[in-house]
């Protein structure tokens, strides 16, 4: 054997590249070979061996790459596709032999999966591009919430971002290509609108914005990393975890892919219009100008539903399935079972075809278009990346990258987002008479709310290794990002806006009634309400008549609010990177933020600028960090120390009721965090490892800037400890095991304060109690990760997931008020602030399982057979999740039912030669067609209904006096004899409440969700 390959990892300095380290012997007499040549093929990196025949080589690009050795007087050797990982050092150790005669090169297979790192220090989880290319999954956050200590950001209005380790949304932050990309001012916890509280834990309504907002099509990532055990001071301004993703960069050789999903091939009974369109290709930019390469990528998803249902067991329209529900729900009631079914189809029919007779209302008993689909429902996600390197010298590296995001979407019809198939909202001049019409007699007023998030992240940096041997190196590494976000959440679609979708994907971007406000807040004058308002009067049309194939029904027609929020971002970044000798790596640096932030939130009758809701603030946030790694091989000890810093800049305590800002004190605030971990192996097989670290964040600027926050709130903090043990079962099989315990002091919560002050500017006192943000929330979190997984090997692999947690503060949300305010100590004056009680999280898990299996036919399975044709190169990997319920109800004593899923996914792959290759698969969602147990409503009851539906002789429809929803009652006029009776009116009451009763669409839970797709490699 040429070359001996050995593999160590370790998260240290540069999450967005790898390092390359070994020894260099001759194969006879295991000597070191001094001035040996090691080359990364495809770059200009590579390196000498020393005087001990060991060298290294830094910024490695992560990806499969060959290394390949040379030396005067022996033959030629590469290691093929060896994994590079980001963040990780990989060990490759060659063995040379000496030859006589110029002979051929040899080529040894690398290791393309790292199975037992030998020094990693910290919990990282990882996702690879192969991984994420076979597993089924729609965006990559469905593949994140599977690894241990991950989840979903929440139930209902919170079910958007990541919770790691039982973290706060908003604690985790996003590094792309090696910084931070971070959305500051956004507010996970802002869901309750201005003017009211209704809406508030409704996933359509939710008005929370996302704190990392830039997404990423599959195929523009390498890498995806989250880490969840603790993080090296370069990075900061995050309480749980890293979420650190490396994007695709070219290479020498033209590479790439087109892929195609769709669900529209299926019935009726399944098409969600689900349309998926990515691509991507890198290469050389200019073959002839050596070392450089660019990589674009590009996605368009759309879907006609957004969030599939089991919409096809709701209210389907009055069918036979409805009417023997119906009799089913009466069979115990002593008047209406009896002596036969109490309802019929033809009853039905006969009664809305008198009322149809009346009032010239179509009489057809209505049905929704597709069985299956959710109207108004619709997503559409726009991504687009880019890269280009260019190593003009040896040492020298210049890097430039494009992200872009466009997520867009409208939400259930209905106040309550139910997503009532009757909001048609269609009007005309008799209907709303004060509006400006023009030349239009109807219009169609979306019953929708929408959201629409668009992100940029534009990167320049270089590398530049101005001090470089075999014994030491040093490189400055420079980045510069423009970050630009904008969100518009919880708005009103405009007046007339219709879709004109390509394959689900809609090109325009939405066009929010809101926009066409002047200066965005409440009009006064009659003719602008005329012009701006649907109505012409006002901003919230209440107690609108809805018709239903049983009766009408109210509610609001509109209701016009949104929240506007859109940040600008400078960030500068300067590191020196120092390889000390052989056992130390050093790295100095420091980030500076500039950050211009505004973010409107009007209320609903604001006729004038409301300095509550409005803010436009430029804070700096700026941090120095230190940090070393010293590997002695059997002991690998990585430390440091960083400094955080925030300067507001601004007084924000400007007010309606306080022009002059007094009683506001902005402060600069900074914090010290230090961290080291220590990993070292036990045994041959065993490797043990420790960690910890403290964890500072600057709360977000929606916070930071509130008009309850006086200028004393400081930044937040998490003291995080872990320890893990990772054993080799075998050559392919490892457990790992880990605690862990985090301490929380100082999150952000509202808290009861007695306020005496003076305000010199007004000459007035401000004295009496008042609830400020304060730093008062505390907690604490413990928990154990247990992962089995087997690397891919005789065409199988394995990964068996299981994270136990106990997640326990005293708040939730920073807008959550604390029960117990502080007293004062009568002898003394001094203030007492009793404890809180610790509850559990929003969002807790406390048990959470993942399997995931991927088998491979082999190549040879049952050969010279049909079977082999059939079957070989073909591809099954399945998801299975098991979790448990999370807290329910104000005090968070109880918990939801547990919930299952299990995806699957089917690819065959067909060679077109040595680089192309073409796969068709099938993606199953939710194989087994799991329901949430919401059911249908039992054991109604005559004497339950009969009483305020109808008087006791009747109505008779020749008798006037009735209003609108009265007259609709003779929908239950089942003889059709103009005279609708008591029994009648309470059957249709029966028949509505059913019908409403099954409305809500979300009630039955995620539906199975079939989709084939394509993709083309080349």
């Amino acid at each position: 054997m040429p070359v001996l390959l050995t593999v160590s990892t370790s998260l240290f300095a540069q999450l967005s590249t790898g390092k390359i380290e070994g020894v260099v012997r001759d194969k006879d007499s295991g000597q070191p070979l001094q001035g040996a040549q090691v080359v990364v093929e495809g770059t200009r990196l590579g390196n000498v061996t020393n005087a001990d025949g060991y060298f290294f080589i830094l910024n490695v690009p992560p990806g499969i790459r060959n290394i390949t050795f040379t030396y005067t007087g022996y033959q030629k050797t590469t290691v093929a596709s060896q994994m590079i990982l980001a963040g990780q050092t990989t060990t490759v150790n060659g063995v040379l032999s000496s030859t006589v005669v110029q002979l051929e090169g040899i080529t040894i297979e690398g290791e393309s999966e790292i199975l037992v790192p030998r020094d990693n220090t910290v919990s990282k989880q990882r996702l690879t591009s192969e991984y994420i290319d076979e597993a089924p999954a729609t965006r990559l956050e469905d593949l994140m919430v599977l690894e241990a200590g991950v989840q979903i950001g929440g139930a209902g209005s919170k079910a958007q971002g990541l919770r790691i380790r039982g973290g706060r949304l908003g604690e985790e932050a996003m590094v792309v290509d090696g910084v931070m990309v971070r959305n500051t001012t956004a507010d996970p916890f802002d869901d309750t609108w201005s003017g009211g509280s209704w809406w508030n834990s409704t996933e359509e309504a939710h008005t929370g914005q996302d704190t990392n907002p830039l997404e990423f099509s599959t195929a523009s990532v390498e890498q995806v990393d989250i880490i969840t055990g603790g993080f090296q001071a370069e990075y900061g301004n995050a309480q749980s975890g890293i979420i650190n993703i490396v994007t695709r960069e070219g290479g020498p050789h033209y590479r790439g892919s087109v892929r195609f999903i769709t669900d529209q091939q299926n019935p009726r009974t399944a098409d969600y219009g689900y349309n998926q369109l990515s691509a991507s290709v890198g290469g050389p930019i200019i073959p002839q100008v050596k070392n450089l390469f660019f990589n674009v990528s590009g996605e368009l998803q759309g879907t006609a539903d957004n969030l599939p249902t089991h919409a096809d067991e709701g209210f389907r329209g009055v069918n036979q399935a409805f009417v023997d529900r119906l009799n089913q729900s009466v069979v115990n009631d002593p008047i209406l079972s009896l002596p036969e079914n109490a309802y019929s189809l033809d009853q039905f029919r006969t009664g809305r075809e008198f009322y149809a007779s009346k009032t010239g209302t179509n009489a057809s008993l209505w049905s929704p278009p597709n069985p299956v689909r959710r109207e108004t429902n619709w997503g559409d996600r726009t991504l687009a990346s880019g890269k280009i390197t260019y190593s003009p010298l040896v040492g020298l590296k210049l890097i430039g990258t494009q992200n872009w995001s466009r997520n867009q979407r409208s939400y259930p019809k209905g106040s309550d987002g139910s997503g009532n198939y009757f909001y048609d909202g269609f009007v005309t001049r008799s209907d709303l008479p004060d509006r400006n019409w023009g030349a239009d007699t109807a219009t169609y007023i979306n019953q929708a709310r929408a959201r629409k998030v668009k992100s940029s992240n534009t990167l320049v940096g270089l590398d530049w290794d101005f001090l470089k041997s075999a014994q030491r190196s040093a490189t400055v590494q420079f980045r510069y990002t423009y970050f630009v976000n904008q969100s518009i959440n919880g708005a009103d679609l405009a007046v007339g806006w219709k879709r004109d979708p390509f394959l689900s994907w809609q090109k325009e971007e939405i066009n929010f009634e809101v926009e066409n406000y002047p200066d965005r807040w409440a009009i006064s004058d009659p003719d602008l309400k005329a012009r701006y308002y649907p109505d012409g009067v006002t901003r919230w049309r209440q107690n609108w008549f809805f018709e239903t194939p049983l009766r009408t029904m109210e509610d609001d027609l509109y209701l016009l609010q949104y929240r506007y929020t859109r940040e600008k971002q400078n960030n500068l970044k300067l590191d020196l990177d120092f390889q000390l000798d052989r056992f130390n790596r050093a790295k100095l640096g420091v980030q500076y933020t500039m950050i211009n932030n505004h973010k409107i939130n009007p209320g609903n009758w604001n006729s004038s600028r409301n300095y509550d809701y409005e803010f436009n603030y430029t804070p700096r946030i700026m941090a120095f960090y230190a940090q070393n790694r010293t590997d002695l091989g059997d002991l690998v000890f990585d430390y440091g120390i960083r400094f955080d810093s925030f300067r507001p800049r601004e007084n924000w305590g400007v007010t309606q009721s306080n022009r002059s800002g007094e009683g506001t004190f902005p402060q600069i605030k900074y914090e010290w965090s230090p961290r080291f971990d220590v990993a070292f192996p036990v045994t041959d097989k065993a490797q043990l490892r420790f960690s910890y670290g403290a964890f500072t964040q600057v709360p977000n600027m929606s916070v930071m800037y509130s008009r309850r926050n006086d200028g004393f709130l400081d930044l937040t903090r998490t003291d995080a400890f872990e320890a893990g043990l990772s054993y080799l079962l075998s050559d392919n099989v490892v457990i790992d095991f880990v605690s862990y315990y985090r301490d929380i002091q100082g999150n952000v919560a509202r808290k009861e304060a007695f306020r005496d002050i003076w305000l010199f500017q007004t000459e007035r006192r401000v004295r009496g109690w008042y609830s400020p943000y304060t730093n008062r929330d505390a907690g604490n979190i413990k928990g154990l990760d247990l992962k089995l997984s087997k690397r891919f090997s005789n065409n199988f692999s394995f990964d068996g997931i299981y994270t136990m947690q106990f997640s326990r503060t005293t708040g939730s949300a920073p807008n959550q008020s604390l029960e117990n305010a502080f007293t004062y100590d009568p002898s003394t004056g001094e203030a007492q602030v009793p404890p809180d009680d610790l509850r559990p999280i929003e969002g807790d898990r406390t048990h959470m399982f993942t399997g995931r299996a991927n088998y491979m036919f082999p190549q040879d399975f049952k050969a010279g057979t049909f079977y082999n044709t059939l079957f070989r190169n073909l591809r099954l990997y399945g998801i299975m999740t098991l979790q448990s319920g999370v807290p329910d109800g104000a005090r968070k004593l109880y918990r939801g039912r547990w919930n299952y899923n299990l995806d699957l996914r089917f690819t065959k792959t067909f060679k077109l030669g040595s680089s192309r290759q073409v796969s068709v698969f099938t993606e199953i969602f939710n194989a087994t067609n799991r329901k949430d147990r919401a059911g249908y409503p039992r054991h109604y009851l005559y004497e339950d209904f009969q009483y305020g539906h109808a008087p006791v002789e009747g109505w008779d429809w020749d008798v006037p006096g009735r209003n609108q929803i009265e007259d609709m009652r003779f929908n239950a006029d089942f003889n059709g004899d103009g005279h609708l009776s008591r029994q009648e009116a309470t059957k249709g009451e029966i028949a509505y409440r059913m019908m409403m009763s099954t409305m809500n669409a979300a009630n039955w839970g995620i539906a199975r969700q079939i989709r084939l797709g394509a993709e083309l490699r080349f």
